[in-house]
């Protein structure tokens, strides 16, 4: 929820019960950008509190700001962008832009599709099916790609060719994988699929890539 300075608020609840409480704190004063401030000024002067519809994504950026283990400079940064995000949201809820989700998500599932995350990126060679990937973490193939879009922000196969294809250019370029390599490696069982897919993601042929190598370790984007 949104409030002002001045706002008092209490709860109770009952024995064994409890609750945590992110607070991010802005001030239209310092905010530089004039569209900005005019939406902060509106979203404490409308009402004394109103709250945020907790959909998917609402609830996974808290989660990380709550769990996040990131110090120092990282973790400053972490927390900035998971904080302008939460306050996107809150604007586009005030305009009545309809970008909340319609499923429910507890850090219990959040867990879990983590887990499916991490076994995408370890095997990204191997051959996966939704049915499996839900069947490993207990849940249903819809509810599946439901929270996975929500916490991840892509669908699940989406997400998995995407990696595939950034580790195969990561490999040409930085690890001298043939094209035919690079293909197998990242679970393309056809090099003119992969070729495909390749030019799709980054407007190029994976040729073009044994053509510009480069000396060092690849970055870590997957």
């Amino acid at each position: 929820m949104w409030t002002s300075d001045n706002t008092h608020m209490a709860s109770s609840y009952r024995c064994g019960e409890s609750s945590r409480i992110l607070v991010i704190q802005t001030c239209p004063v310092t905010a530089k950008d004039t569209e900005l401030t005019e939406h902060l000024d509106a979203l404490l002067t409308e009402t004394t509190a109103k709250p945020l519809l907790l959909g998917c994504r609402v609830r996974a950026l808290a989660h990380e700001l709550f769990s996040s283990d990131h110090t120092g400079v990282v973790g400053r940064l972490l927390a900035e962008s998971c904080a302008l995000e939460l306050l996107a949201w809150a604007i586009g809820d005030r305009k009545g832009h309809n970008i909340t989700t319609t499923c429910s998500i507890h850090p219990r599932d959040i867990a879990k599709i983590h887990r499916v995350r991490d076994k995408l990126l370890a095997t990204l060679d191997a051959e996966h099916h939704l049915c499996d990937l839900a069947r490993d973490v207990g849940m249903s193939t819809s509810t599946l790609k439901c929270k996975f879009t929500a916490v991840v922000g892509q669908p699940v196969f989406q997400f998995l060719r995407d990696k595939r294809l950034d580790r195969a250019r990561d490999g040409l370029l930085y690890e001298g994988w043939t094209v035919s390599q690079a293909a197998f490696y990242v679970g393309y069982r056809h090099a003119t699929n992969f070729a495909t897919a390749f030019r799709r993601r980054f407007g190029t042929a994976p040729t073009s890539a044994l053509r510009s190598p480069r000396v060092g370790a690849p970055p870590a984007s997957y």
